[in-house]
């Protein structure tokens, strides 16, 4: 059975092909139209998954769709009859559920053969999420959770999952939401952008919670291990005027936060404002603040379902300092995220629950055994585009030749990493999901005081408070990292040791920890034995990694990458099979 799912008019837009119940293609829209979290109709990615497997639309089984329009229909009428402002809100919606109830003539736009798919199945928004994690995780028996902004009305479920069964056991309906909270500060603290977010997550350590006991006034916790927000201070709810519109492809919000929340906090930076202690004090309290609310949805659900393990997705998800603590903060034992717990793994989640629910072979596996699903490029594609520039580099002294990782001598590139060089690295298949794990990477020298300067003003040009992330063999996260897990997506958190925390400055945040990618040679086997070789030439078996892009969506194909080394200080790219140097 074909399954092809679809996060479609989300932000973050993909789409991903199931075949005989393995996932074997998915891409995210905005690295092919290269707009950051496109939020249109994928219609990009649904060609590269029919270009993939060689088939046509018509040869899919079954079209998945991460988004129901019918969901809590009853409540979603009585909102819109109650909210008098809410007139244009409504029609925006009303759009967007438009395009997803004309699916199939949209499609018919761009396949001709649309009109023989005949089963379209539109699965709920937090359901997608929950099977995009429990899915593909070992678990059988498990806990699940998922939170974000909004998704069909609901920005919180959680209950447990049984074989091919979810047992909802509680939710929170619009317009409460934790992701929605965390939303409205980031905005509050001039970082107005769609995902944003995370760059209050790397302020956050910068900054003291002076604020807590005001920051605890804008989201209260509730017995039944849910919560609400207090809407005296968002933009948010019954005759207010917060809205989400898609403007050729972008997705904005407005304001969620009203006046208020400056007579409560102080006054909201403006977005070309310097960054201030006080910022950094906001920061620090809207995460702590979350992270009281995660642990209280947490325990709550580990005590009504007690399951050792948890699936988690949505939106909030990406919170990789809070997901660090769970296991330190509630009694779950064991915590699986997806590689794409945001909006983007809905077109996986989709998939997969509609293979649980009409696949006869559908299997309890696990299903997704690596996070490279996107496109690749032949050799010959690549010497194409080598030669396409050829005169460009001869102009800028940049030389190149092959090299064989066939002999596994990555010691050439290990020692230009280890002399203080950075390196462009782009392999195989693209990652799926907002982080680069080791295809799509620039690698540079842990030890190297001087790296993070380097990456954010002369490349990634971006704040110096944020962070970068260490890359390390999984055999030696014991060594370095305190209460050691596997990391394989970068999905968490964890304190580095202290004595080793001065051997690695360029990976080591503010506070000591670390968000960490842990690698085994079977999840990636080329950039296993680049750390290996850099780790017998320094002792330190860890790079840093962070994404190959520059203020733009991560490069997919190799024109784009060598369009990105051409125009940053970027030292080295490594190009699959080339090897490109700059004298």
């Amino acid at each position: 059975m074909r399954i092809l799912g679809l996060n479609l008019r989300h932000p973050d837009a993909s789409a991903c092909l199931i075949e005989n119940g393995e996932v074997v293609f998915a891409v995210e829209e905005e690295r092919l139209k290269r707009v950051k979290h496109w939020a249109g109709t994928p219609l990009l990615s649904v060609a590269a998954c029919l270009e993939y497997a060689n088939i046509k639309l018509s040869d899919v089984d079954v079209l998945a769709v991460n988004r129901d329009p019918w969901a809590n229909l009853g409540q979603k009428l009585l909102f819109a009859a109650t909210n008098f402002r809410g007139i244009r809100d409504s029609a925006e919606r009303a759009k967007l559920n438009f395009e997803v109830l004309n699916l199939r003539e949209t499609l018919l736009s761009q396949f001709s053969d649309s009109d023989s798919v005949s089963n379209i199945v539109k699965v709920e928004h937090h359901t997608a999420h929950i099977a995009s994690a429990y899915f593909a995780s070992k678990f059988e028996n498990s806990a699940f959770l998922s939170v974000d902004g909004f998704g069909d009305f609901t920005s919180m479920t959680s209950g447990q999952a049984v074989g091919k069964k979810f047992h909802v056991n509680s939710k929170v309906k619009f317009p409460h939401s934790l992701g929605f909270f965390y939303q409205s500060i980031t905005q509050f603290l001039g970082f107005s952008e769609y995902g944003d977010e995370y760059k209050v997550m790397g302020l956050a350590p910068y900054g003291q919670p002076k604020y807590i006991e005001k920051m605890r006034e804008l989201i209260f916790k509730r017995e039944n291990g849910t919560f609400e927000l207090n809407l005296d201070y968002f933009n948010i709810g019954r005759n207010r005027s917060f809205s989400y519109e898609v403007v050729n492809g972008r997705p904005f919000f407005s304001t969620g936060w009203r006046p208020k929340m400056i007579d409560l906090l102080g006054k909201n930076r403006d977005s070309n404002d310097d960054v201030s202690e006080f910022h950094a004090d906001i920061a620090a309290s809207a995460q702590l603040v979350y992270e009281e609310i995660l642990w209280h949805v947490l325990r709550h659900l580990k005590t009504t379902t007690n399951c050792n393990s948890l699936a988690f997705a949505g939106g909030c998800s990406q919170n990789s300092v809070a997901n660090g603590k769970i296991t330190e903060k509630t009694d779950f034992q064991e915590v699986y995220v997806p590689p794409a717990g945001s909006d983007a793994g809905g077109s996986i989640g989709a998939a997969l629950y509609a293979d649980s629910q009409y696949s006869s072979t559908f299997k309890r596996r696990e299903l997704i055994l690596s996070p490279y699903l996107g496109p690749s490029f032949s050799k010959n594609q690549i010497e194409r585009q080598i030669l396409e520039f050829e005169v460009e580099f001869k102009n800028r002294g940049i030389e190149y030749k092959q090299i064989d990782f066939e002999t596994k001598d990555f010691n050439e590139i290990a020692n230009q990493i280890a002399i203080g060089k950075v390196v462009g690295w782009f392999q195989d298949r693209m990652e799926f999901g907002p982080r680069a794990l080791g295809n799509r990477s620039i690698l540079a020298d842990p030890r190297n005081h001087n790296a993070r300067e380097l990456l954010n003003v002369k490349i990634k040009r971006r704040e110096p408070f944020r962070p970068f992330a260490p890359v390390i063999l999984e055999e030696h996260v014991s060594d370095w990292f305190e209460n050691p897990t596997s990391v394989p997506y970068m999905e968490k958190v964890l304190k580095i040791r202290e004595n080793k925390q001065c051997q690695i400055p360029a990976v080591t945040h503010v506070d000591g920890t670390g968000r960490l990618q842990t690698l085994s040679e079977r999840q990636n086997p080329k950039l296993f034995e680049l750390i290996s070789s850099f780790n017998k030439i320094t002792g330190v078996p860890i790079l840093l990694n962070t994404s190959f892009n520059e203020n733009e969506p991560i490069v997919c194909t190799p024109k784009e990458a060598i369009a990105t080394f051409l125009r940053t200080d970027m030292d080295v790219l490594v190009l699959q099979n080339y090897l490109l140097v700059r004298n």
